[in-house]
């Protein structure tokens, strides 16, 4: 009994974690937008091999109150980045990261893909 309540503590434990990581990369992803109360996020998960980078889609409202569309984003710490906004050295280093090779693989492997 007394192990079922530690393992059931420690996985809500690590829920709450993941639960304050998204929330946390929903804040930062908003800031940048026109409306930050308004932004729709759409499918959050972290990368598959770093749990410090959180992905997905996210959409804003532009200068006229309507939706512009969802795009993809990414959030590491507390900075957010876009195909649209990152330098593509910088997004390279976190595409990297988030299958877990370095920047000479992935490079490699997507001049690889676009032969």
């Amino acid at each position: 009994m007394k192990a079922a309540l530690i393992i059931t503590a420690l996985l809500t434990l690590g829920a709450c974690d993941a639960f304050d990581q998204f929330a946390d990369a929903k804040e930062i992803a908003s800031r940048d937008l026109k409306d930050p109360a308004s932004v729709q996020f759409r499918g959050l998960e972290h990368c598959p091999a770093s749990d410090a980078i959180v992905h997905r889609e996210r959409n804003g409202k532009n200068s006229y109150g309507a939706y512009a569309g969802y795009e993809e984003f990414w959030v590491r710490g507390q900075q957010v980045y876009t195909t649209a906004s990152a330098e593509p050295d910088e997004f390279t280093a976190l595409m990297a990261e988030c299958v877990g090779m370095t920047v000479e693989e992935f490079s490699g492997s997507m001049e690889a893909a676009m032969r």
